[in-house]
C-alpha cells in the first residue's frame, strides 16, 4: 500500500505539462464550442502554432504556462479577429478602443507595427510584450524574489493585460492575477482530474 501510494506522489510529481491538445479541448468547451464557427477554430489553430514557435524562442517561459493566449483570446474575444471592446466617447462617436482577439488598445499599433486585427499579428506582439515586462521587472527588481519563476512570468503577464500605470503605487502589479491565468489554471486543473480518472480506469 506504501509502495503504491508513494508511486502515486511521484507520478504526480513529475506529471508533464498540459499538452497542446488537451489545452484545445479545454479553450473549445470551455468558450463555448456551440458558438464557434470555422473561422474561430482556424484562429484557435494558429495561436496555438505561434505560441509554440514563440516558446520555442524563449524557452525561458515556464512549460506550465502553455496555452496562456489561449487563455486570454478565450476570455478577450472568444477567439474573433473582429471583437470590439472598451468603447468611448470621442467627439461625439462611439470609438472602440480596444480591437481583436487580445484587445489591443492603439499604441500596439505604433509600438509594435501591428494589424490589431490580424490574429497571429496580435498574438506575437501580446507575448512579445509579456517578455519585455518579464525583462524590466527583473532588471529593476520590481516583485519579491521569493516569488516563483512562474509568478514572476504572471505579473507581467498581468502588466500586460490590465495595462495602465505599472509603479510603486500598485506596487507594479506584482500581487494581481489576470483573469487570464485563472482560466488557465482552470483548465489545468480539469486535465490534471481527466488524467487520473483515466489512470484509475486502467486507459
Amino acid at each position: 500500500m506504501q509502495f503504491l501510494v508513494s508511486m502515486t506522489l511521484l507520478t504526480a510529481a513529475i506529471s508533464p505539462p498540459a499538452s497542446y491538445d488537451e489545452l484545445y479541448g479545454e479553450a473549445y468547451f470551455d468558450c463555448g464550442a456551440q458558438h464557434l464557427g470555422d473561422a474561430q477554430i482556424k484562429v484557435m489553430e494558429d495561436l496555438i502554432e505561434v505560441e509554440k514557435e514563440f516558446f520555442r524562442h524563449n524557452p525561458q517561459i515556464p512549460d506550465s504556462l502553455r496555452g496562456m493566449i489561449l487563455a486570454a483570446a478565450c476570455r478577450e474575444s472568444r477567439f474573433t479577429p473582429t471583437a470590439r471592446g472598451d468603447w468611448r466617447q470621442r467627439r461625439g462617436k462611439r470609438v472602440a478602443m480596444a480591437h481583436g482577439v487580445v484587445q489591443l488598445w492603439p499604441w500596439w499599433e505604433r509600438y509594435y507595427g501591428v494589424d490589431r486585427d490580424d490574429h497571429t499579428q496580435a498574438a506575437r506582439a501580446w507575448l512579445t510584450h509579456i517578455v519585455h515586462q518579464y525583462n524590466k521587472n527583473k532588471r529593476y527588481r520590481r516583485c519579491p524574489t521569493s516569488f516563483s519563476e512562474e509568478r514572476q512570468w504572471v505579473a507581467a503577464w498581468v502588466q500586460v493585460a490590465r495595462g495602465g500605470r505599472v509603479n510603486r503605487s500598485n506596487r507594479y502589479r506584482c500581487y494581481e492575477v489576470p483573469s487570464h491565468y485563472k482560466t488557465l489554471k482552470k483548465w489545468r486543473r480539469r486535465i490534471k482530474l481527466e488524467r487520473e480518472e483515466t489512470a484509475e480506469d486502467g486507459c
